[in-house]
C-alpha cells in the first residue's frame, strides 16, 4: 500500500539532499522518510547518482587545462569604459580601503602644513583692543565736577572721546554752545593737520 504523504514530499527530494531546506522542511522529510521505505529507497537511490555524478564531474575536470580558461573568457569580453566620475568613485572607494593608513597619513600631512602655514603667515598684529596704534587713557573726575562726553570720528574711521569737565555754580545750566566748541576746535585741527 502506497504512502498518501509520498506525493507531497517527493519534490522535496532534491533540495532535502543537497541541503537546501528549511531546518523545519528538514525534519518533516526526515519524519516522512523514517515512515515510508519507498521514499528512503529513492531518497537513497538519488544520492548514490548525486555523489557518482560529483565524482565523475571531478575526475573530469581534474583532466582538463584551466590556465587558459580565464584569458579566453576575458577575450571575448568588451569591456566597457565607465562614466569619469564613477570611476573617480570606484578608484576613491578601492583605495580608501585598501590604503586606508596612506590616505590617513596623507591627510593628516596636508592639514599640518596648512595649519603650520597658516601661523607662519597670519599677521602678528592682535586685533581688537590689543592693536599697538589704539590708544586707551583713563580718566578720573575730582568730586563734585561734572563731565561731559562728546564723540567724535576722524576721517579714518577712528574714534575720539571727549571728557570735557566744567565747574558750575549750582542752579547754573551749561549751555549747548560752550559744549560742541571743542570739537569744532578738533574739527579745525584736523583740517590744518591735512592741509600740511
Amino acid at each position: 500500500m502506497k504512502n498518501p504523504a509520498r506525493k507531497r514530499f517527493r519534490p522535496m527530494f532534491s533540495a532535502f539532499i543537497d541541503g537546501e531546506l528549511r531546518p523545519r522542511e528538514r525534519m518533516l522529510v526526515e519524519h516522512h522518510l523514517a515512515s515510508c521505505e519507498e521514499s528512503a529507497r529513492e531518497v537513497e537511490a538519488m544520492r548514490r547518482v548525486s555523489n557518482g555524478l560529483g565524482a565523475l564531474m571531478e575526475e573530469t575536470a581534474e583532466k582538463e587545462d584551466w590556465s587558459a580558461f580565464s584569458k579566453g573568457v576575458l577575450a571575448h569580453l568588451t569591456p566597457e569604459k565607465l562614466p569619469f566620475f564613477q570611476r573617480l568613485k570606484i578608484q576613491f572607494v578601492e583605495s580608501f580601503t585598501y590604503q586606508r593608513g596612506w590616505i590617513l597619513a596623507g591627510m593628516s600631512a596636508v592639514v599640518l602644513i596648512g595649519l603650520s602655514t597658516y601661523i607662519w603667515v597670519r599677521p602678528s598684529e592682535p586685533v581688537g583692543y590689543g592693536r599697538p596704534h589704539l590708544s586707551i587713557q583713563t580718566v578720573t573726575a575730582k568730586a563734585g565736577s561734572s563731565l561731559k562726553t562728546i564723540v567724535t570720528q576722524t576721517e579714518t574711521g577712528d574714534a575720539v572721546v571727549w571728557m570735557v569737565e566744567e565747574a558750575q555754580a549750582e542752579g547754573e545750566e551749561v549751555s549747548l554752545e560752550a559744549l560742541e566748541e571743542p570739537v569744532l576746535e578738533l574739527e579745525n585741527r584736523q583740517e590744518k593737520a591735512g592741509a600740511l
